[in-house]
């Protein structure tokens, strides 16, 4: 299963949120036992890197962004994408986009904590949560 990571998911992890961290390293895990394909969006490493420095500093940002890059499989944004992405009836442009780079990568699932931000995607949104269960099934 290809599962492309939500921003706010990987800053959950990134920033250790007290509130969504355990399922947010809950989630990793299951990827680096070969549960499923990690992906995040191109815009995912700049948007993250962006806030995190502002809590963790620039050089330790920079440095989970790396490790993030070295274990993450990354859906292309292009041209094309951004177009398609114009197009969708999403409200959000930068969802709009995620979504267009998923469709494009063959994405499965998105995992994210805004599942409304991503209604009338056509690839299903799942909070970390329940992502998790379907593993414990």
């Amino acid at each position: 299963m290809r599962v492309l990571i939500d921003t706010d998911v990987v800053l959950d992890l990134m920033l250790k949120r007290p509130a969504f961290y355990a399922d947010a390293f809950a989630l990793w895990q299951a990827g680096d036992q070969g549960r499923y394909e990690r992906y995040i969006a191109a815009m995912t490493p700049i948007n993250a890197y962006y806030i995190a420095r502002k809590f963790l500093g620039a050089a330790e940002a920079r440095q989970v962004i790396g490790q993030l890059l070295a274990i993450t499989k990354v859906c292309a944004i292009d041209h094309a994408i951004l177009t398609i992405a114009h197009g969708y009836p999403i409200a959000d442009f930068e969802d709009a986009v995620q979504i267009s780079a998923a469709r494009s990568a063959g994405i499965d699932v998105i995992v994210t904590r805004n599942q409304r931000d991503y209604t009338g995607s056509s690839i299903p949104a799942l909070p970390p949560s329940e992502l998790l269960a379907q593993f414990k099934k």
